[in-house]
């Protein structure tokens, strides 16, 4: 009733050693490509090749009304004028907080009081976010000003 079936290989006698050597060495050299050493490249996904950039200019209007102008070329598009500022070695900057929180203390030895402060104007346009969160988009002008919050906003009309 039940047919026991004899089992065949094709393999021949004596040609099994090398088909299990075949299976070994590609064991090994699977193994050893997977403890190999290797190199990675980590891309910042904020810069990227075709991310624009340009020259930023950032003009101070110092209190004796004398100017000083630095012009920063290769900015990458979005960068924070807050990250500028810190970068900047001339005029001298007292720089609190990070981000939202970023306020100009005091440049060139000028300080920020109750009734006065540094305003500044993006291509001649009143700044309405903080240094923090003002995003660039070179090329562009930033221009600062110590000044009342009145003649900042008398200036633009």
């Amino acid at each position: 009733m039940f047919q026991k079936l004899a089992r065949t290989s094709h393999v021949a006698p004596g040609h099994l050693f090398p088909s299990i050597a075949f299976t070994l060495l590609v064991s090994f050299f699977g193994l050893v490509g997977c403890t190999g050493t290797s190199s990675t490249t980590t891309v910042d996904p904020d810069l990227t090749e075709s991310e624009s950039t340009g020259t930023v200019t950032i003009e101070f209007v110092l209190e004796d009304g004398t100017e000083k102008t630095h012009a920063i070329e290769d900015v990458a598009s979005g960068t924070t004028l807050e990250s500028l500022m810190r970068d900047l070695d001339e005029p001298k900057m007292e720089i609190g907080g990070e981000g939202t929180t970023a306020f100009i203390h005091s440049i060139d030895g000028v300080s920020t009081s109750a009734t006065q402060g540094w305003t500044y104007t993006i291509d001649g346009e009143f700044a309405k976010t903080g240094v923090g969160t003002t995003k660039l988009e070179p090329p562009t002008t930033v221009r600062w000003k110590f000044t009342t919050f009145e003649e900042a906003m008398a200036d633009q009309d």
